[in-house]
């Protein structure tokens, strides 16, 4: 079992404390072959092994590997225990962080591994085209917030869950991202419960 890092929006980690959020799905990047070439790998070829069983080339890992979130947070820096730290996703709307963390809110990719509060097992990973998003991946996605939003997406019919995930992929990744309809990742888990951590 490898553990690895992976960030989410304040949004998002909402929807992973409130159990709406069980799949992510992350843009597919060329990778070097690791199997012996050594060339560089199209994404629809990364699929071709992932979806084989193969996931030397996931930044993810495999099923029953750890991703710890990393989320935007500040830290008093007293002893570096969870209760050290406030999370900026338990503050929306907030500009500050309490009078006691200090003045500003640092971003997700600074946040340290003793910080974490959220630790996720991978249980499924496979690789496929963005708008291949069935309805329930999408609810799966936690766009619980973001239905009716968008709606009817772009003129096209679908069901309003991929309608909200749509809004909600453009409004992380840029408008037209959607219509390019890339390969991703789609990276399923649960979240580990503090008891479990050890484990």
């Amino acid at each position: 079992m490898k553990e690895r890092p992976i960030l989410f929006s304040g949004e998002m980690v909402r929807a992973l404390l409130d159990g709406r959020k069980t799949q992510t799905r992350r843009v597919v990047k060329p990778a070097k072959d690791r199997n012996g070439s050594g060339c560089q790998l199209a994404p629809c070829e990364i699929a071709g092994e992932i979806n084989n069983g193969d996931y030397c080339l996931c930044p993810y890992g495999q099923p029953g590997d750890r991703l710890w979130v990393r989320e935007a947070f500040r830290s008093r820096r007293v002893d570096n225990l969870p209760g050290d730290v406030a999370y900026r996703a338990d503050h929306p709307g907030e500009k500050t962080v309490p009078n006691s963390y200090g003045r500003s809110w640092k971003p997700s990719i600074h946040m340290p591994r003793w910080a974490c509060r959220l630790l996720l097992e991978v249980t499924a990973v496979r690789v496929e085209r963005l708008q291949d998003i069935t309805e329930d991946d999408a609810w799966n996605e936690g766009v619980q917030d973001w239905m009716g939003k968008e709606t009817p997406w772009k003129g096209e019919l679908a069901p309003v869950s991929v309608h909200a995930f749509a809004a909600l992929w453009e409004s992380i990744n840029g408008s037209d991202s959607w219509d390019a309809n890339p390969w991703v990742w789609v990276v399923e888990f649960r979240v580990i419960e503090p008891g479990e951590v050890a484990a």
